[in-house]
């Protein structure tokens, strides 16, 4: 199965987000490394004399956060803080961990009925993409969201310590980690003076500073509908993440039905309404991660709300084919599938100051 999404991954890079990328001049030349790590497929093409050495180090510090981070160890931060539920704190020594921690609380306050990194009970109930895969039943739905709660979450910033209040409680930053862990990428390259290239990691594409030419990268927005080759759009630009959701990323199957591994939390299952993807462009990968999600649950009309906040851009597919396009980037992106089509959406700035969902 790893093999299998390995490859999925692979054909998505190549051939969607590295649109028009070639090397523009024979004398800049790059490097790309493919590797994997945090359960998904890391690409890195990098400018600069010391593109080799930025990329190895990119690639050891995320195989480092993911032993702290993953579910599947026991002994890693996340494992322990989930082990020692309801029994006693845990220290957590590594810095760069203890400040997602910190992050991922914070976007948790803003919506924790939508998003909430202590929705790990209802998350493992479901196993959707793992083998085993069944549809819970109601009460053990009911019993799961029960569990979660972000202020039964304490993190003691003095101690360093992490603990959860109730036994049976865990967390779990998928939904999030992959958009920290581009932040400090970036800052891996700045330290290599490595200032052009274009990154992938999982449902999320990093763009520094243009091409070595001074042009802007192209990448490709997937066709929500379509094979994970299919894209239906460009984004031309720098200095900006892309990170986007959708229920085409892992689902499983029963009985002729598929369900999505986004879950909606106030329902307890996976996210049912009229979007088809969501891409958020921004400079910042945690919130840009945050926000895919959030938008795709909340669905399309809280997306529209959302259009005219400067601080992202924003491109919506719904399932009718329809695009919604946040006015300040619409220069941007160029869509290149007549089958979509772009719709214009009211927008104010009142409506989005009136229900602000990020800092």
């Amino acid at each position: 199965m790893v093999k299998r999404f390995y490859s999925i991954f692979f054909v998505l890079l190549i051939v969607v987000c590295f649109v028009g990328c070639e090397s523009p001049d024979p004398k800049e030349d790059y490097y790309e490394s493919t590797g994997f790590v945090m359960d998904t497929v890391l690409i890195q093409r990098l400018y600069g004399e010391q593109r080799v050495q930025a990329s190895l180090a990119a690639e050891t510090y995320l195989h480092q956060l993911d032993q702290g981070l993953s579910l599947y160890l026991a002994d890693s931060f996340v494992g322990r803080i989930n082990g020692q539920a309801g029994v006693s704190p845990v220290v957590i020594e590594d810095t760069d961990i203890f400040a997602m921690l910190l992050e991922g609380k914070v976007y948790s306050a803003y919506a924790p009925e939508v998003f909430n990194i202590t929705a790990g009970p209802l998350i493992s109930l479901w196993q959707i993409g793992k083998e085993g895969f069944r549809v819970p039943e109601a009460t053990e739905i009911t019993t799961a969201e029960s569990l979660i709660g972000i202020d039964d979450f304490v993190l003691d910033e003095t101690a360093k310590t992490a603990y959860l209040q109730r036994p049976g409680q865990s967390i779990d930053l998928g939904g999030i980690a992959k958009g920290m862990a581009c932040e400090a990428l970036k800052k891996i390259y700045a330290e290599h003076g490595v200032t052009h290239g274009i990154v992938f990691l999982g449902g999320n594409l990093i763009l520094l500073d243009g091409k070595p030419d001074g042009s802007d990268f192209d990448a490709g927005i997937r066709n929500p509908f379509g094979s994970a080759s299919q894209y239906f759009a460009v984004y031309s630009g720098r200095n900006v993440v892309i990170s986007t959701s959708g229920g085409y990323e892992r689902y499983s199957t029963q009985e002729g039905l598929d369900y999505s591994h986004v879950l909606d939390l106030r329902t307890g299952y996976p996210v049912e309404n009229e979007l088809a993807g969501v891409t958020v462009i921004c400079t910042d990968g945690a919130m840009g991660d945050y926000l895919s999600t959030y938008i795709y649950i909340q669905g399309l009309a809280e997306g529209k709300r959302l259009l005219s906040d400067d601080r992202f851009g924003l491109i919506l597919v719904d399932k009718e084919n329809q695009v919604y396009v946040s006015p300040h980037i619409q220069d941007q992106v160029q869509i290149t599938d007549k089958g979509f089509s772009l719709q214009v959406a009211a927008t104010s700035d009142t409506a989005v100051k009136d229900g602000a969902v990020v800092p």
